[in-house]
C-alpha cells in the first residue's frame, strides 16, 4: 500500500510517469466474472511497468494480464481518495502560508495615475476573464465596487481565504496586487480559524469568545480625521470556523473612477450584502443616485475643468 500511497501523491504533485501508469491501470483493466479479481491486461508491458505492477501485489496470469483481487482494488481506490484529501489539505495549508506571505509583502497601494490603474485593471481582467477559477473572487469585486457607487460612507467586502487561495498561487498573487496595490483597499480585519490577526492595524477587534469589541480610539489609515468603523455586521456574517478577511474601499476612489473600473470589469452577478463603515468619503468623490443629476454634474464638471484650462 505504501508504493501506491507513493504513486498516487507523485500523480497529484504533477508526476507525469505516476499519473499514466495510475491511469494505464484504470483504463487497462477490468473486475473478471469468475473470481471477481481485477484484472490488468498491457499489451506492451515494459520493464519498469511490470516491476510497479509486482510491487503493488499484482500477479501474472501471462504475458500480458495481472491480477489482483477485488478486494485489495477496492482498498486502492479507497486510499487513492483519502491521499487526494490529504493532498488537497496540504496543498491548501500552503497556500493559506503564501497567502499570509504576500499580505506582509504587499503592504501598501502603487502611485499610479487613474490612467495607469484602469490599464493595470484591464491587463487582470484580460488574464482572468476565462478563468472559471476567478469567478467567485470577480463576482465579490464587482459587488464591491458596484456597492460603493453614490454612498458616502465606505463599504466593506468580506472575502473567504479559499475564494483567495483556491484557484492557485499565481491567480492569488493577481487578486492581492489588483485589491490592495492597484484598487487602494486597506485589509481591517483577518480571522485564521480560532486566530486573529493581530498585526493589521484593526479598526474593530473580535476576541477569540466570539465578542465583539470595538476600539473607538483608533483612526482611519486613509482619513485621520474620522474614528473607527465598526465591521460587525460583516464579520458576524461568518461562522467560527471560517477564515476570511475584511476589505475597505478605497475612500480616494470617485464614483466617476469607480465606474470607469467597473466598466473594465467582466461584468458579474452577486448577491453578497456589503455592509456601510463609518468612515465617509469626500463629498467631491460622489455623484448624485439619480441618473439626470449624475449626468448634469458630470457636464458642469467637465466645463469647469476646461474653463480652468484658461
Amino acid at each position: 500500500m505504501d508504493v501506491w500511497n507513493k504513486l498516487c501523491m507523485q500523480a497529484f504533485d504533477g508526476d507525469q510517469q505516476a499519473d499514466e501508469f495510475i491511469l494505464l491501470i484504470q483504463q487497462c483493466g477490468k473486475t473478471s466474472l469468475e473470481d471477481l479479481s481485477f484484472q490488468v491486461k498491457i499489451e506492451s508491458c515494459n520493464e519498469k511497468q511490470e516491476q510497479l505492477l509486482l510491487s503493488l501485489g499484482f500477479t501474472p496470469i501471462d504475458e500480458q494480464i495481472y491480477s489482483i483481487t477485488g478486494e485489495q482494488w477496492k482498498a486502492f481506490g479507497e486510499a487513492k481518495r483519502l491521499q487526494r484529501k490529504k493532498w488537497h489539505e496540504a496543498l491548501q495549508k500552503r497556500l493559506e502560508q503564501h497567502l499570509r506571505e504576500a499580505l506582509d509583502r504587499i503592504q501598501q497601494p502603487l502611485t499610479l495615475t487613474h490612467v495607469q490603474r484602469l490599464v493595470l485593471v484591464r491587463e487582470f481582467s484580460r488574464n482572468h476573464i476565462k478563468d472559471p477559477g476567478s469567478v467567485p473572487f470577480l463576482r465579490g469585486l464587482v459587488g464591491c465596487l458596484r456597492a460603493q457607487l453614490y454612498k458616502r460612507k465606505l463599504v466593506d467586502w468580506q472575502v473567504t481565504e479559499y475564494v483567495m487561495t483556491q484557484n492557485g498561487e499565481e491567480p492569488m498573487m493577481d487578486y492581492i496586487r489588483l485589491i490592495r496595490g492597484v484598487l487602494g483597499m486597506k485589509l481591517v480585519f483577518r480571522k485564521h480559524g480560532s486566530q486573529i490577526d493581530d498585526s493589521l492595524e484593526h479598526l474593530e477587534k473580535i476576541p477569540r469568545n466570539g465578542m465583539v469589541t470595538l476600539d473607538m480610539t483608533a483612526t482611519s489609515h486613509f482619513e485621520p480625521s474620522h474614528t473607527t468603523a465598526p465591521v460587525i455586521t460583516a464579520a458576524a456574517a461568518a461562522t467560527d470556523d471560517d477564515n476570511y478577511m475584511i476589505w475597505r474601499m478605497n475612500p480616494d476612489l470617485s464614483d466617476e473612477q469607480l465606474a470607469d473600473i467597473l466598466e473594465s470589469l467582466p461584468r458579474q452577478q452577486c448577491n453578497q450584502n456589503y455592509p456601510l463603515s463609518q468612515v465617509t468619503r469626500s463629498t467631491s468623490a460622489l455623484l448624485p443616485s439619480s441618473p439626470i443629476l449624475r449626468w448634469l454634474t458630470k457636464v458642469i464638471r467637465r466645463c469647469l475643468s476646461i474653463f480652468s484650462m484658461f
